[in-house]
């Protein structure tokens, strides 16, 4: 299967214009110019990761045009998100990729689950806790400290309009317990 998708992109990055200009291929050249359309990007991107050591970087994913398809894969299928070495890669070849598509807002229901979320929040005990933004992007986040803290985090903390909340606090952490069934199910 891998050998049918690398001869997919091969194939694709074969079929250009003999006079106009070229695009990098996975394994290939960098152009001289900048590439316009997603595949291309991602061609070049996953060139330059390649290039910066991750030899194993997977070639874009036959039939998808997002242009974000290989990364996507090394994440999710190939778990690099820890890898330390990829990180250093991705902040270097990052630019190549093509911008991702806009998120869709929320459904109604869903900024409703968040309403309620937040309500049953500071009905158990988080009186500080807030609403959602008005496209349902939390104003909060939930830390935990651990042991290893170098100082302490207070129990819940206002950091430039976002609500920061010590999961470790046990009428948080219960609060949190108790609620998250509220939460809008992810996908």
């Amino acid at each position: 299967m891998v050998a049918l998708a690398v001869l997919a992109v091969l194939a694709q990055g074969a079929c250009t214009d003999e006079g106009g200009p070229t695009v990098a291929t996975a394994g290939g050249t960098p152009s001289a110019s900048p590439a316009t359309d997603s595949v291309s990007k991602e061609l070049q991107f996953v060139d330059c990761m390649r290039r910066e050591g991750i030899t194993d970087m997977p070639d874009p994913v036959p039939g998808d045009t997002s242009g974000r398809s290989a990364v996507r894969y090394a994440l999710d299928v190939m778990g690099k998100g820890s890898d330390d070495t990829f990180q250093t890669a991705l902040d270097v070849c990052v630019t190549l990729l093509p911008p991702a598509p806009a998120a869709e807002p929320p459904t109604a229901e869903k900024l409703d689950a968040y309403a309620q979320f937040a309500q049953c929040m500071r009905d158990n005990g988080v009186p500080e806790f807030p609403d959602s933004g008005p496209n349902g992007e939390p104003r909060y986040f939930f830390i935990a400290p651990g042991g290893n803290a170098s100082a302490p985090v207070e129990r819940v903390t206002n950091v430039d309009g976002t609500v920061v909340l010590n999961i470790d606090d046990p009428l948080i952490r219960a609060a949190f317990e108790g609620c998250q069934s509220k939460l809008p199910a992810s996908g």
